[in-house]
């Protein structure tokens, strides 16, 4: 939650990397209010990745949203850990049968994580956005 040490950095790193507006830590909150669940990659006690996942009410699949690692920790496995983490969530989660998740085509370290993980590609959409506010 927002009283995590980690709450801070990994809402700015989200921010950088996905375009997040003025307020990162209000935009991560709202997240949070919304259900979806946060791990944190740390190395020597500090937070460098994290990934955002929620179970959709009433279906069978859960949507990871987003995935993030500092740049100075990349190739380092942090960002194939989280995946297998929210994989096993989902594995544990009842009546969870899918996970769906959303990669720009031309972020080939992104694409190229979740393709080692068992990802295919299926669906291809415009991109959009919305505003809350």
């Amino acid at each position: 939650g927002q009283d995590d040490p980690a709450f801070g950095p990994m809402a700015e790193l989200l921010a950088r990397h996905h375009g997040w507006g003025n307020d990162p830590q209000a935009r991560l909150a709202d997240y949070l209010e919304d259900g979806y669940l946060v791990a944190v990659s740390e190395q020597d006690g500090r937070p460098v990745g994290c990934v955002l996942w929620i179970y959709v009410d009433g279906t069978n699949f859960a949507r990871l949203d987003y995935l993030s690692v500092d740049e100075d920790f990349r190739g380092k496995g942090h960002g194939s850990t989280m995946v297998r983490h929210v994989l096993l969530d989902a594995q544990e989660h009842p009546g969870t049968e899918y996970l769906f998740l959303s990669v720009d085509p031309e972020n080939d370290p992104a694409y190229e994580i979740y393709r080692r993980h068992g990802f295919v590609d299926n669906v291809r959409s415009r991109k959009y956005t919305y505003d809350r506010g």
